[in-house]
């Protein structure tokens, strides 16, 4: 996954999340008849947030791995060099 692909997970992620917390406000302010006229709404947004989360998850363990691999590469660089 290239860091394009990263910018679309995390903007999707925040959206999603942003979309489901308004929709529990609304839903809150006006009662549970929302809730009962619209749930396939609901559950389809928090399909689509739960794997975009998968998403997002993947790559930034992906990211912490290979962070984690260069920096001790890192410090076997610099100690080979004292």
């Amino acid at each position: 996954m290239s860091s394009r692909s990263t910018i679309i997970i995390n903007a999707a992620f925040y959206l999603l999340s942003i979309s489901l917390l308004g929709m529990v406000a609304y839903g809150l302010s006006h009662g549970l008849s929302f809730f009962t006229e619209y749930y396939w709404l609901f559950i389809t947004l928090f399909f689509a947030w739960w794997m975009v989360l998968f998403l997002k998850l993947k790559k930034d363990n992906k990211r912490r791995k290979e962070m984690t691999k260069n920096f001790g590469h890192k410090i076997r660089e610099r100690n080979s060099k004292q």
